[in-house]
Formats: C-alpha cells, sequence, structure tokens
C-alpha cells in the first residue's frame, strides 16, 4: 500500500483530524506562494517598471495594486481544494469567493486611483481632471462588489438581486443625491472650463481665498494664502 492510499484510508478513519491536515497543508501553501508573489515577482515587476519609460507602472506599485493581488493566490487554493474538506468545504468555498470578490473591488479601487494619480501629472489634468469620474467608477465597482457578496452570503445569484433594483430606484436616487448632484456638477464644471487646478478663487462665505489644489465628486480643495486648506461642497 502506497503512502496515497494509506492517507485516503486514515483520512476516512479519522474525518475531522484529516481535515484540519488537509487545510494546513493548504493554508501552507497559500501562504508560501502569497510570499513568493511577494518576494519575487513584484521585484521582478520592480525592476522591469525601472527600465520603462512610462510612470504608469510606477503608479500601481506605489499604489500597492500587485501587493493587493498577491493576497487571491491562498483564496484561489483554499476554493481550489475546498473539496478535499467534506464536511467544511462548502462554507470555506463560500467564503473564499466571497474574499475574491472584495480582493479584486480592493484591486480596480487601487488601479483607479494609480490611474487618477498618473494623469494628474499629465498637463492637461488642470484643465480635465478626471478624479470624479473616476470616483463614480469606484462607487459602481463597490456597489456591484456588494451586490456580488450579499448575493453569496444569501446564496442567490446577483442578477436575481440586479432584478429587484428597479423597485428600489427612487430609494438609490434619495440616498445617492448628493453623489448625483455633485457629478452633475463636475460635468459642468469640466466641460465649460469654470474652474481648473492652480485657478485663484476667493468666497468669502466659505473663508477661501487662494489656489484650487484638488477637484474631487463632492468637494473642491483650497489653499489659502495662509497657508490653510479648505474644502469646498460642491
Amino acid at each position: 500500500m502506497n503512502l496515497f492510499s494509506q492517507f485516503s484510508a486514515w483520512f476516512e478513519q479519522h474525518p475531522v483530524a484529516g481535515e484540519f491536515v488537509v487545510g494546513g497543508v493548504i493554508l501552507t501553501a497559500g501562504v508560501a506562494g502569497y510570499f513568493i508573489f511577494r518576494k519575487l515577482v513584484i521585484v521582478l515587476i520592480r525592476k522591469a517598471a525601472e527600465r520603462t519609460r512610462t510612470t504608469f507602472d510606477n503608479h500601481l506599485l506605489e499604489g500597492r495594486v500587485f501587493n493587493r493581488l498577491s493576497w487571491i493566490i491562498p483564496v484561489l487554493l483554499f476554493n481550489g481544494f475546498s473539496f478535499l474538506m467534506p464536511s467544511s468545504g462548502e462554507i470555506i468555498s463560500r467564503l473564499m469567493q466571497i474574499a475574491m470578490v472584495g480582493i479584486v473591488v480592493w484591486t480596480i479601487s487601487s488601479i483607479l486611483s494609480a490611474v487618477n494619480r498618473f494623469y494628474e501629472t499629465l498637463e492637461v489634468s488642470r484643465e480635465r481632471p478626471i478624479k470624479g469620474y473616476l470616483q463614480i467608477i469606484n462607487l459602481i465597482v463597490y456597489l456591484f462588489g456588494s451586490i456580488i457578496i450579499i448575493g453569496l452570503i444569501i446564496n442567490q445569484p446577483p442578477w436575481a438581486l440586479l432584478s429587484g433594483i428597479g423597485a428600489m430606484t427612487a430609494i438609490l436616487l434619495l440616498v445617492f443625491k448628493d453623489t448625483i448632484l455633485s457629478f452633475v456638477a463636475g460635468i459642468q464644471i469640466t466641460s465649460y472650463n469654470l474652474l481648473h487646478v492652480g485657478d485663484w478663487i476667493e468666497m468669502p462665505e466659505y473663508g477661501v481665498d487662494g489656489d484650487v489644489i484638488d477637484i474631487a465628486l463632492h468637494t473642491v480643495r483650497v489653499q489659502n494664502w495662509d497657508k490653510t486648506i479648505t474644502v469646498i461642497p460642491t
């Protein structure tokens, strides 16, 4: 009888202990894969980024996009081998799927932040800021991620939940009223070139008298002549 057959026989006799052993092996492999990716793959990516002309990959590294993505290795391993743990495999698989959605949403959010930082290095960003648009995309990503996670928790397909959103339109419009109004205001500011980063503005009602340093979805940040920062809601 070979080693695998012996382990299979022992596993059948001691299922609980066997699942702990299998879980420990998968956890060890996942942690090893995580650290290999962090210590080897990311180092290679960093060296390759230093040789490229574009700075976008540098912003991805600074935003720790690949560090966040590395968490998916142990999650994929646990999800892929959950069938080896019959009594808890279904629960583990569900939890790992939720974790995967969270990691993907987390990673996309950091990519959007890197896109904004890269865009802000371009001259066109002074005339056409895109931070507000990226924040809207980020909000949509988190919304869909939340819907998928809720679907996994209650064991319902995401499209079944999405079909019910039509009945909640009025509530969603009420909840996101300020965000929608800010988005419309941001489009008007960008379309009509009303305000740019670096412009000097004065608004006594807000105690504002200085340079615009940031235009976001909900706010405009101004550095006053005395170096204080004032946030104006849009």
